[in-house]
């Protein structure tokens, strides 16, 4: 009798012993370090998860009052509406550079070439604006305006956020600048039927 051949096709998994699909696995993050943990891992240190590789370092930061296990204290309108017009400087100056390169090609007078000039000084743009809020966001958790005013950017856990998850929130509020169905100016959200 012949062994069977591997035809290089994955093997097919058992159905579930209940008939339904497994549970999908729970993943939390530790707030220090901001790794995946299996959730019956991680300690809680009030609104904290923290992984054991963290946990000793945690506690005696506890101990020596540096960190306390309080929760977040999320930011207000108003102060939100502030950080806003300081990133905007930045983003604003860096703009006005891309404008002056692509000047010449503006006053061509050619339709082709200035359409070609505004496509190409608008994705420079969402690259540029992707760049700042990502890096910022995921390197520092928060950008400039908002390391004036004291705010950081977290996951509800506590764990930073990451370069992807920075990235995707400026494509987000750039598809709601772009929505009819709200007003949208520099990260503050406005429902034209009341509050987003």
């Amino acid at each position: 009798m012949e062994a069977p051949r591997d035809s290089g096709a994955l093997p097919r998994l058992a159905p579930h012993a209940s008939g339904q699909a497994p549970e999908p696995v729970q993943v939390r993050y530790c707030s220090e370090c901001g790794q995946p943990w299996p959730p019956e891992e991680l300690a809680h240190f009030g609104d904290r998860l923290i992984c054991s590789n963290c946990k000793i370092a945690f506690t005696q930061k506890l101990r020596e009052g540096v960190v306390s296990a309080m929760t977040f204290t999320y930011a207000g309108f108003w102060i939100r509406f502030v950080a806003v017009p300081l990133d905007g400087v930045i983003l604003f100056a860096v703009s006005v550079v891309v404008q002056l390169l692509f000047a010449p090609m503006l006053r061509s007078g050619r339709m082709d070439v200035m359409l070609m000039a505004l496509g190409i000084e608008y994705l420079i743009g969402m690259l540029i604006g992707a760049t700042y809020e990502g890096v910022f966001v995921s390197r520092f958790g928060a950008t400039p305006g908002k390391m004036a005013l004291d705010l950081k950017v977290v996951r509800p856990d506590g764990s930073p956020i990451s370069l992807g998850r920075a990235v995707g929130r400026f494509r987000e509020d750039r598809e709601r600048d772009h929505s009819g169905d709200r007003l949208y100016h520099g990260g503050i959200r406005l429902s034209k039927a009341g509050a987003a």
